[in-house]
C-alpha cells in the first residue's frame, strides 16, 4: 500500500513531492488533467494507515 509505505519507509516525512499521479478519470481520455480527487483518496488513506494529515497544492498539466 502506498499510504503505509509513505508511513513505514519514509517515516511520514514533513513534505512529499509526487511526480505523476493519475487524473481523477482514471484511463479514459476525456481531457479530464484535474487529480484532486485521486490525491484526496491518497492522502485520507495515508491518515487512515495512522500516518499524518498532508496539505497539498497541485499544478494541474495541459491535456496531451
Amino acid at each position: 500500500m502506498p499510504a503505509a509505505s509513505s508511513r513505514d519507509n519514509l517515516a511520514s516525512p514533513d513534505i512529499v513531492a509526487l511526480e505523476e499521479i493519475q487524473d481523477n478519470n482514471r484511463a479514459t481520455d476525456d481531457g479530464t488533467v484535474s487529480a484532486d480527487r485521486t490525491v484526496k483518496m491518497f492522502t485520507d488513506a495515508i491518515v487512515a494507515a495512522g500516518g499524518p494529515a498532508y496539505q497539498w497544492r497541485s499544478v494541474g498539466p495541459e491535456n496531451k
